[in-house]
């Protein structure tokens, strides 16, 4: 019981085709109803065996999964998977690295060269975020979407603004990777409702995305919504937009090539026998219609993630199973179905990531820390304890840290984890990246990138 009370607490921190054989078809771009087609999942679909710890999919998947992900990227122009698909989110350079905490309120970064890492402001005599608010800072940005984004060689944030265009007192902000030449493109102008929370940046377009609580005929509710802005001219396009009674975490989102895919999980608080509902979708960037490719019923757990290895396998997975579920699953919708690729024994919370899937347990309590690391097969990459020995770094005790993890990114050889703490506020670090390099099935060195006060 206390391991799951523990569990649940650090998961509290974390916060992200054709069904059945049935061809896709596109629904209207504005629509939030798509089509109704169920998968029905329950605990003897899993293929969980008690007695091994990895259980692999006994259905052999389609020999030609077509074009892969690797095939289609375009380090140029498209946005690279292995990060900010969560909140907060971060951004790399050929130089540095760059990261916005969840509070928003400063850009920091680790040069990768010099391995300085601090709040991103030039000023030799500046206090940085000493102070909570710090407007004679350069990297204050009080950024109400707590993401950054790096395209075609610049920084990319959402920021305060008091122009007085915008209903929301956001825009979007452009600058050179040492801070400098900061320039305000656009004004949000949407309704507060439709204002991203997260976003992400590719060819030509911010795509955003964010949930509201919303009150209809006396009901409470959710609304969740993503739309895409232009870069150039800030024109907004809807893609999607739904309200539900539904107890909603977050959205994931991936980009691949002139698609966007989505998944949406809607799980009802007052029926949670109903299980969760899983949806898959893709929008077309060229023309900008979404297409359904998937709607399960029946799944345990909430806010499932995706993976799109290739268009016609998509890995999705939940970070937050049920405290009494025991077995952590991965699903993969292959050839316009799902199956089970691989079960792994034990409660963790899942995250996908570049050819990984990264299992985790972070308990307040250190000595029952533990990751399993695998690929998209279901190989162990990495099993063992789980080590935030790197707060040392910043002359933190991680025994008296209590940390939950907020976001994993990276790939199956270099893993960046955000951490929550519950334990150091008001001026003390209150969030940080620690970077894993995995080599060998072993945890090789982990080092602190940046850490934030607020």
């Amino acid at each position: 019981m206390k391991r799951a009370i523990l569990f649940l607490l650090a998961l509290l921190f974390c916060f992200s085709a054709v069904s059945c054989g049935k061809q896709p078809e596109p629904v209207d771009s504005h629509s939030a109803a798509p089509e109704q087609t169920n998968h029905e999942i329950d605990a003897s679909d899993t293929g969980f065996d008690p007695a091994g710890t990895i259980t692999p999919s006994a259905t052999q998947r389609p020999s030609d999964p077509g074009p892969t992900y690797r095939e289609v990227y375009d380090p140029e122009t498209d946005f690279d998977n292995r990060f900010g698909r969560g909140n907060p989110g971060m951004a790399e350079s050929e130089d540095a690295y760059y990261y916005i905490s969840s509070h928003g309120n400063y850009v920091y970064y680790f040069d990768k060269f010099s391995e300085d890492r601090d709040v991103l402001c030039g000023k030799p005599e500046c206090l940085h975020d000493k102070i909570e608010v710090n407007q004679e800072c350069n990297g204050y940005v009080r950024s109400g979407a707590a993401n950054i984004g790096y395209y075609c060689g610049k920084l990319y944030y959402i920021g305060y603004s008091t122009a007085g265009d915008s209903i929301v007192k956001h825009s979007l902000y452009r600058m050179n990777p040492d801070g400098t030449e900061r320039k305000r493109l656009f004004p949000f102008t949407c309704e507060s409702q439709y204002f991203p929370g997260s976003f992400l940046l590719h060819r030509g377009k911010l795509y955003g995305w964010g949930n509201h609580e919303i009150v209809e005929s006396a009901v409470p509710k959710f609304n969740l919504n993503i739309s895409c802005w232009d870069l150039e001219t800030g024109e907004q396009t809807l893609i999607y937009d739904r309200t539900d009674v539904v107890n909603y975490v977050q959205f994931s989102v991936f980009c691949f090539g002139k698609y966007i895919y989505m998944c949406d999980s809607l799980f009802y608080p007052d029926d949670p026998g109903k299980g969760t509902t899983v949806i898959i979708m893709r929008w077309d960037t060229e023309t900008e219609r979404l297409q359904t490719l998937y709607r399960g019923e029946g799944y345990s757990g909430e806010h499932y993630q995706i993976w799109v290895e290739a268009e016609n396998r998509i890995y999705f997975a939940s970070m937050a199973n049920p405290a009494n579920y025991m077995i952590s699953p991965v699903y993969c919708l292959c050839g316009g179905e799902v199956e089970t690729a691989f079960t792994v024994d034990g409660h963790y919370s899942i995250f996908l990531i570049d050819g990984a899937v990264v299992f985790l347990y972070l308990p307040y309590n250190l000595e029952e820390h533990h990751a399993i690391i695998t690929d998209y097969e279901g190989n162990v990459l990495y099993e063992g304890s789980w080590s935030i020995d790197a707060l040392r770094e910043l002359s933190l005790d991680p025994a008296a840290a209590k940390a939950g993890f907020g976001a994993v990114y990276g790939d199956r050889e270099t893993i960046y984890v955000n951490y929550r703490f519950f334990a150091y506020r008001n001026g003390g670090i209150n969030e940080c990246i620690i970077r894993y390099h995995i080599r060998g099935g072993e945890i090789a060195d982990s080092k602190v990138l940046c850490a934030a006060r607020w």
